[in-house]
């Protein structure tokens, strides 16, 4: 897990690909009254900075995030009050019980803290996106059927990583943990998936005015 390099950058996976795109339409018959139009492409999409950004920004040593609350037994409680300025760097003291100290398990002794980090092999979000349609004139009226598909991959994804399945129903409610001396551990990485597939048909006419109604009914399923 990398949370920040010496060199500060964020990921070192930087790729460059093409991303192709093709369509047609074809008149079948020749005449006007039956077309057939589609196309396929690959899009590169990016990654908000703000999803990484803030995540490795409030890691120590600038920033420890300590997380108390009854689903972390054995930590100290919370017991913050005002004070001098003298008490702290902030003007708080810390909960009694706190030192800056960290134990053998990297976390931070009396507490748990929340950390998070960015997988340093990010690979770029790809989205392939296809259609075809067909268009029929019939007695001044243009029907039409379409079909649209996407799927992405590579997607930007985060995670708590420090916890396992059926922690609280075997810990009576608590977070046990995989590691015990930390809170969330929020990772991002690249494996988020989406599948799109979409329908629709449509009836349109051309009027004497210069102007036209379409009348169309969509209808899609998805996978994320």
């Amino acid at each position: 897990m990398q949370v920040r390099g010496s060199d500060g950058i964020a990921t070192k996976n930087n790729q460059f690909r093409m991303a192709p795109r093709i369509g047609f339409a074809l008149d079948l018959f020749g005449n006007g009254t039956t077309a057939i139009h589609g196309g396929y492409g690959l899009f590169n999409n990016r990654v908000g900075e703000y999803s990484y950004v803030n995540q490795m920004r409030v890691n120590p040593p600038s920033d420890v995030n300590p997380v108390i609350d009854i689903f972390n037994p054995g930590v100290t409680p919370a017991n913050f009050s005002y004070g001098t300025s003298t008490s702290g760097a902030t003007g708080f003291a810390p909960p009694p019980g706190i030192s800056f100290q960290v134990d053998p398990h990297g976390g931070i002794v009396g507490t748990r803290i929340s950390v998070g980090g960015v997988d340093p092999n990010l690979k770029t979000p790809l989205v392939h996106s296809w259609a075809i349609g067909l268009q029929q004139k019939i007695a001044g009226f243009v029907m039409e059927l379409d079909y649209f598909g996407t799927a992405s991959r590579n997607l930007y994804l985060q995670t708590d990583v420090n916890r396992f399945a059926g922690d609280e129903i075997i810990n009576n409610g608590n977070q046990a943990r995989l590691n015990q001396s930390f809170g969330s551990i929020v990772y991002g990485r690249s494996i988020g998936i989406a599948n799109s597939n979409v329908g629709a048909f449509g009836v349109s006419r051309h009027f004497s005015k210069g102007w036209t109604r379409t009348q169309s009914t969509p209808g899609a399923s998805r996978l994320t």
